[in-house]
């Protein structure tokens, strides 16, 4: 997986910026752990601005997909701005 070698370093340079631009192609593309992941990255902000509204976005696309870390981590944000 590309973006998980950008995003670790693992075979090239780290580069965070990169490795979110390929996770968001395999996310547009239907690969459940790329949207999962997207998620993550626009709550945390890595490799993009922090988004909280589109991170949750794809955990809910994600959730849909059958990725039950999707549903805990809405579940997650729920309590929190709950």
């Amino acid at each position: 997986d590309v973006g998980y070698c950008f995003g670790t370093g693992k075979g090239t340079h780290q580069n965070e910026e990169k490795a979110f631009s390929w996770y968001l192609r395999g996310a547009e593309n239907d690969h459940v752990l790329s949207q999962s992941t997207i998620g993550v990255r626009y709550l945390r902000g890595i490799g993009t601005p922090k988004d909280i509204m589109k991170g949750i976005y794809w955990f809910n696309l994600a959730k849909e997909n059958g990725d039950k870390d999707a549903e805990e981590n809405l579940a997650l944000i729920a309590n929190i701005i709950i």
